[in-house]
């Protein structure tokens, strides 16, 4: 006999013929909107295609960030905007706001709609990381002033490491070794991001996620950001080192990749030139964020599958953290 009371669900995936006629009915958009089921990634994206226009529905996982912190990344995008930063664009509601609150089985989860931003991913040339570098450089230039007491992750100490071995402590227990060198290199790591002052130009806004498929470049040549869920507040030298950190992980060591890095750097530096000491820690925050990013990864273990999970921090991650600490590239 079929049991009557409904099985809880870790992770649900919305229907998208649901979420046109409950979620798009309360927006302004043309013709009778449509709705279809795009991607998962952390988050669940649909493509609303609404007369000629295309849009993003995202639809975040019960848990993973705060209404505050959503609130904050709309506020952002908003303000980088004015600023005349190219990002997707948040749309509102007609009663003007942004975030709906789904009653999904598992629990609350958060839907926005944004535009829909066309172009090419960067590709791992030296000119388009040139462009990249300048835009992550003049996105932190125009958010220097920006106020610093929104929810958002930390890229401090604490947050990069600290936190992160708290949730990564349970997750390591047939890996002792693994853990125990996290610990162990992880005084050096805090000390040499103690060297830089908290203070713009080196700290404020981060991006979070520099990665290959958050800079796209138009037909003109122009560029968009995409993807600030990961923002925060922290030394900006973290964006760079989340950079260097993707694309050593996506094309190894070699003498190609070392160009990629330098026209980042030549580029964000047309824009902002790095301290001396920004440059000299740069090799510590390319591990920082390593750390930072497998907390990440333990907090959303429910929806990566442990496996998976596994698999990336032991056969990947771990000998890659080694690596580099043994021999800064």
């Amino acid at each position: 006999m079929m049991n009557e009371s409904p099985f809880p669900v870790q992770r649900s995936l919305l229907s998208a013929s649901a979420l046109a006629e409950r979620v798009l009915t309360r927006y302004s958009l043309s013709g009778s909107p449509t709705c279809q089921f795009w991607r998962r990634s952390i988050n669940d994206l649909y493509l609303v295609k609404a007369g000629r226009v295309n849009l993003v529905l995202r639809v975040s996982p019960t848990g993973w960030r705060s209404y505050e912190h959503s609130t904050a990344e709309i506020d952002l995008l908003n303000s980088l905007q004015q600023n005349q930063i190219s990002v997707p664009q948040p749309i509102p509601q007609r009663d003007g706001t942004y975030i709906q609150i789904l009653n999904a089985p598992e629990g609350p989860r958060y839907a926005v709609v944004f535009s829909f931003v066309s172009g090419v991913p960067h590709s791992p040339t030296k000119v388009h990381s040139y462009r990249f570098g300048q835009a992550i450089a003049q996105f932190h230039t125009v958010t220097d002033s920006y106020p610093a007491d929104r929810a958002g992750f930390r890229f401090d100490p604490a947050g990069m490491v600290d936190e992160p071995l708290v949730r990564l402590r349970p997750l390591f227990a047939a890996h002792k070794n693994d853990f125990d060198y996290l610990v162990d290199i992880s005084t050096s790591l805090k000390q040499a991001a103690g060297r830089l002052p908290r203070k713009a130009p080196e700290y404020g806004i981060c991006h979070g996620d520099v990665n290959d498929g958050n800079l796209h470049l138009g037909d003109d040549n122009e560029w968009t950001l995409l993807d600030f869920e990961y923002f925060g507040y922290g030394w900006r030298v973290f964006d760079i080192g989340t950079f260097f950190n993707n694309q050593i992980h996506q094309m190894g060591k070699t003498e190609h990749t070392k160009s990629i890095l330098h026209a980042f750097l030549e580029g964000y530096q047309s824009v902002r030139p790095l301290s001396p000491t920004e440059l000299e820690v740069l090799p510590a925050f390319v591990i920082l964020r390593q750390i930072w990013l497998l907390g990440i990864g333990a907090k959303n273990l429910p929806n990566i599958g442990l496996g998976l999970f596994e698999s990336w921090v032991f056969n990947q991650c771990m000998p890659f953290i080694r690596a580099w600490m043994a021999e800064p590239w």
